[in-house]
């Protein structure tokens, strides 16, 4: 049984060297992008509500009608809503436009691209409460 020569012995230690060294950058921008508080999913980089707040010039409110009633898509990891930054380049293409107001360019949400017919409330009724008779406050 012979054993490995000693040129073979450095090339493989070569390689295994250039691995680690590729593996060692690979953590480090990881590590980097994490402590920058940066979160990415498959590559790709998540807003969290507060990210997508400020972004659009939103509430919060305004970001959950967006999901319902327009389809925006997002993640639930940990009890926190993420969306991914292609999901919001997809619904800012598709549901909103930029107007000019007192001189500055914001988005509006596009006329006719809800799923709420026009004129209807939350819960599909027209007008707001309705007076059953019940009601016992004197």
């Amino acid at each position: 049984m012979e054993g490995i020569g000693k040129e073979m012995f450095e090339e493989w230690m070569k390689r295994l060297m250039e691995r680690i060294d590729r593996l060692d950058s690979i953590i480090s921008v990881l590590i980097n992008k994490e402590a920058a508080g940066v979160k990415y999913m498959d590559g790709e980089r998540l807003y969290d509500n507060q990210d997508l707040c400020e972004m659009l010039r939103t509430s919060k409110r305004s970001l959950q009608r967006f999901r319902s009633e327009y389809g925006l898509r997002y993640q639930k990891i940990s009890r926190k809503t993420y969306y991914k930054e292609s999901d919001v380049l997809e619904f800012i293409s598709r549901n909103m436009e930029e107007v000019t107001l007192d001189g500055k360019k914001v988005l509006k949400v596009k006329e006719g691209t809800g799923k709420k017919a026009p004129g209807k409330t939350a819960k599909g009724k027209k007008g707001g409460r309705r007076n059953t008779g019940t009601d016992k406050r004197t």
